[in-house]
Formats: C-alpha cells, sequence, structure tokens
C-alpha cells in the first residue's frame, strides 16, 4: 500500500494526468496518450528509440495483427501498429527510461518519476497535452496552488 494521498490521485486526475503506482507498473491507462505521443514524433525525430522495422517485421505486425484478410496490406497503418507494440512492450520492460526519453523528446509530453519515501516507493506522473503549443507547466505548478 502506498502513502499517496487520494486527493493528489483525484486532483491530478481531474487534470487528465495518470498517475502509475510502482512497482504495480501498470501503464493501460495512460497507453493510449503515451503511443500517441510517440506517434506525433516518430517522424520528426532523428535518433528514434526504436529500430526502424525491416519489410519482414512489417509483413509479421501485418499477421500477427489479424488485418491480412480484413484490408489490403498498407505499410504506413502496419509501421504505426509495429511501433505500438514497441511501446506496449517497453512499458513492460522499461518504462523509466523510454518515458524519460519521450518526455525529452516531446514538447506535449510530460513525465516525472516521484520518490514517494524511504522505502522505494514511486509514482509515475504523465501527462500528454498536444493542445497546447508550449510545454506545459502544470505538474511544475501543482503543489502552489
Amino acid at each position: 500500500m502506498t502513502n499517496i494521498p487520494e486527493n493528489l490521485i483525484k486532483t491530478l486526475n481531474d487534470h487528465n494526468i495518470h498517475t502509475v503506482i510502482l512497482p504495480n507498473q501498470d501503464y493501460s491507462q495512460a497507453f493510449e496518450d503515451i503511443a500517441e505521443a510517440f506517434d506525433d514524433i516518430v517522424d520528426d525525430i532523428k535518433n528514434n528509440y526504436f529500430k526502424t522495422p525491416t519489410k519482414k517485421e512489417l509483413k509479421k505486425t501485418w499477421i500477427d495483427s489479424g488485418l491480412q484478410n480484413k484490408q489490403p496490406y498498407d505499410e504506413e497503418l502496419c509501421t504505426h501498429i509495429y511501433y505500438r507494440y514497441c511501446v506496449h512492450k517497453e512499458l513492460q520492460n522499461n518504462a523509466n527510461k523510454f518515458l524519460k526519453w519521450l518526455s525529452n523528446q516531446s514538447r506535449f509530453f510530460t513525465y516525472i518519476r516521484l520518490e514517494l519515501n524511504k522505502n522505494n516507493q514511486y509514482i509515475d506522473i504523465i501527462e500528454y497535452h498536444p493542445t497546447t503549443n508550449l510545454k506545459n507547466t502544470l505538474l511544475d505548478n501543482l503543489d502552489k496552488k
């Protein structure tokens, strides 16, 4: 059990900020925002976190997705699905590293890991704010309100 005040979690959630209490590492509530934040930058960054998929990997992704019998092959859609699989896998295996990287790459994505106490309890705070044109400062100022 954690010592996080419920009103803090509620306040963050009311502002569309996701909270993940560790060691649980259940990013399912934040997955769509995380994947969308990655999708928004993947074509514009020089050093992608994930390797560019090969034709063979894209074909496997298309088959694994079950779309091969439902619609004609679409390389752009398949690449999108490939990267979603990559994001999902990385959140399971190395979330902190990936989310730090994403936060550094995207001005519309904010990730902060807070240590709750000396017993190695942490909370990940995740916000995707694509409708603003500036870096969001809500997380920086939340404790001042």
